[in-house]
């Protein structure tokens, strides 16, 4: 009789573990939790006389497969504009406003309102009049690579022609864009970021 009850028990949990292992599995691959980003920067020798110009950005993420909490997307956001050369001399420098529909939960859809600071090139005559605090700069390029926050990228790095598709990217000078970001729906070992612009940063 003992054996007939945990028999019984064993086969009405089964279905319920099978379906805890598929969430698990799927949130294992859809949240992302880790931040694994490579990023180069080279100095191209090419000086330059920069300003420091303020921007008010608003930029929704919708992704098909990745999940973020709000701090999990801040994080990235704040070193991608460090690394592009955005102004990080205090905290108040860069100020990121998240929100989503699913609270603390990671999602697939976030708002953002990002300000910050990026350095614009002046040419020397401007610089020499300007009551505004010019220094000095460099043209470098930067490299980004990633597999795991392909969409997030993708999207920070579009230069749509519709307005509202527009990432944040457009909102630095810069040029020499290449973006060879693949992404796939379902997820994959093939997609792949990589991303090379070149943009004035502040000489160190």
């Amino acid at each position: 009789m003992k054996a007939a009850n945990v028999k019984s028990v064993a086969s009405f949990l089964a279905p319920i573990v099978a379906v805890l292992l598929w969430a698990k599995a799927v949130g294992a691959s859809t949240e992302s939790d880790e931040f694994a980003t490579e990023f180069e920067v080279h100095e191209s020798g090419e000086w330059c006389d920069v300003a420091w110009a303020p921007q008010d950005v608003s930029f929704n993420y919708s992704g098909s497969r990745t999940r973020y909490t709000c701090p999990e997307a801040k994080s990235r956001l704040r070193t991608l504009l460090q690394e592009l050369g955005a102004k990080l001399n205090a905290p108040q420098d860069i100020r990121i406003m998240c929100s989503s529909g699913s609270g603390a939960r990671a999602s697939r859809f976030l708002n953002f309102r990002v300000w910050f600071q990026v350095p614009i090139v002046v040419d020397k005559k401007r610089a020499s009049h300007s009551r505004e605090k010019v220094e000095v700069g460099h043209w470098a390029r930067v490299i980004v690579k990633d597999k795991d926050d392909c969409e997030l990228y993708q999207q920070f790095f579009s230069t749509s022609e519709n307005e509202s598709d527009r990432g944040i990217i457009t909102a630095f000078e810069y040029y020499n864009l290449r973006n060879s970001t693949v992404c796939f729906p379902g997820g994959s070992e093939m997609q792949n970021t990589r991303v090379s612009v070149e943009v004035p940063h502040l000489l160190k």
